[in-house]
């Protein structure tokens, strides 16, 4: 049997992933069909997209079809919504803007069932007549992402259930007095690196495992030399407008071939 997402982060296994910004099946399934796809798990955004949840429980189907994992990032004060998502098949739930321990334990419980937390059994694709409940529990990832939880991360980190932090350095820098905007992650990133990298450092202390966002090829590099086990690459968004540059880049060179050939 194959190891689970949640288990392969527990254990600290590399995994790669990207984040799913467009509502689109189809996109997703010519993604996933590409020969050299290093995708080990998709993180499907429905904090910042119009992602509906039929959208969201369709990916995920095709992602377990292709055996990749799924995680998804719910609205900021709506942890409520996580038991959808898990019922609806997801690996687990990114938790953003997680300001205290008690927000930490609220995310937790909505991710296990009594006696430990609240969630209820159900949920209509995993829950087949006589299936057994998954003997690995969902993955719960909080998000640190403005100075508040900065100052609480010793308390966010040291919470039971908490299994994985992501960073948010654009939100962090910005609750920090620092406006880069949102097309300036790796900036944003750069300017709160000592706060992140010390508070990822705190995770690991806390046998928490580091999900970090990268954008290039270095930053991946960093990544997994300063410890990060769980990394997303990019998004669906920026990878198909990288595509279409370079294709563009393609189409000038060859216009300018043709017209000084023509002269």
């Amino acid at each position: 049997m194959a190891t689970s997402l949640p288990d392969k982060v527990r254990n600290r296994s590399l995994v790669v992933g990207t984040f799913i910004r467009l509502p689109s099946v189809p996109m997703l399934q010519a993604l996933l069909a590409v020969d050299e796809c290093w995708l080990d798990f998709i993180v499907i955004d429905a904090q910042h997209q119009a992602i509906n949840d039929e959208t969201v429980a369709q990916l995920i189907t095709l992602s377990v079809a292709q055996g990749v994992g799924t995680m998804v990032r719910i609205a900021p004060n709506a942890s409520w919504r996580a038991e959808l998502m898990l019922d609806l098949g997801a690996d687990g739930v990114i938790f953003p803007v997680v300001n205290s321990q008690s927000d930490a334990q609220e995310a937790v419980s909505r991710c296990r069932y009594p006696t430990v937390g609240v969630r209820s059994v159900g949920g209509l694709a995993a829950r087949a007549k006589g299936t057994p409940l998954p003997e690995s529990d969902p993955l719960c990832v909080v998000q640190i992402e403005t100075t508040q939880a900065v100052s609480n991360a010793a308390a966010i980190l040291q919470t039971p259930g908490v299994d994985a932090l992501l960073m948010g350095p654009v939100d962090l820098s910005r609750s920090m007095g620092i406006n880069f905007g949102y097309g300036n992650f790796t900036a944003a990133r750069e300017a709160v690196n000592e706060v992140a990298s010390k508070i990822e450092a705190m995770a690991t202390a806390a046998g928490v495992s580091v999900l970090r966002h990268c954008q290039s090829e270095q930053e991946v590099h960093d990544a997994i030399e300063t410890g990060a086990t769980c990394v997303t690459i990019s998004t669906d968004v920026s990878m198909l407008q990288s595509a279409v540059k370079q294709w563009g880049s393609y189409i000038r060179e060859a216009g300018t071939r043709l017209g000084t050939a023509g002269v």
